[in-house]
């Protein structure tokens, strides 16, 4: 009779198990610690929990750029991204469309200084995000799959008024990458502690019971 409860409290414990597995395995992107997109020498990686971004390319070959990203879909209310490589400045906003005039349309939602290298840049995202949100806009960040849109400048034109862009033109741009649905690479979050004890315990569990099985024969 005892056998049979700890066979019952094994079974339960591996039925909850299976079910964290199929949790982890859903599309929820929070599950991800990163998420990877690019094509050619262009790649983005973004972390959905703490909404950093990492860019490489060569921004040597551009004196401005624009990007926005979305979740796969073509870009609607999503964010978006305007490099001035000179000054050295990021400038976001709201994106509905406009390529690099969106920002006429767009609401203003932050600047970044001093913060792209000459292979790309990294910035932390969150609080555009947060503000993108409550305007009612996607925040910049990429999932399952990913579109991009990125465009290189030269002999660029910016000029600016309280960190807001006033104008912003070039003679030529040239595109980075332009793709939309694009699968991404993920890379899974490591197993939790609790989800790694309740495993042990498991493992424990059925080895208790075959050797109690054992001393009965």
């Amino acid at each position: 009779m005892k056998l049979l409860s700890n066979i019952t409290l094994v079974k339960a414990i591996i039925l909850f198990l299976l079910s964290l597995t199929t949790s982890f395995a859903t599309t929820d992107i929070s599950n991800y610690d990163t998420i990877k997109t690019g094509i050619g020498s262009f790649s983005l990686t973004y972390n959905p929990n703490t909404s950093m971004v990492t860019t490489q390319f060569n921004s040597k070959n551009y004196d401005s750029w624009w990007l926005v990203a979305t979740d796969g879909a073509m870009p609607s209310k999503s964010v978006q991204l305007i490099g001035d490589v000179d000054k050295n400045i990021i400038t976001a906003y709201t994106y509905n469309g406009g390529g690099s005039q969106g920002y006429k349309t767009g609401e203003y939602l932050g600047t970044f200084k001093n913060v792209i290298t000459s292979t790309g840049f990294t910035l932390d995202l969150s609080g555009i995000n947060a503000k993108a949100q409550l305007l009612g806009a996607d925040g910049f960040e990429i999932g399952d799959k990913a579109g991009i849109w990125f465009k290189g400048g030269n002999y660029s034109d910016l000029n600016y008024k309280n960190n807001k862009i006033t104008y912003y033109d070039a003679c030529e741009f040239k595109t980075i990458a332009d793709y939309s649905n694009k699968t991404t690479t993920k890379t899974p979050k490591p197993v939790s502690e609790p989800l790694a004890l309740l495993t042990l315990m498991s493992a424990m569990a059925i080895y208790g019971v075959k050797r109690k099985a054992k001393a009965k024969i």
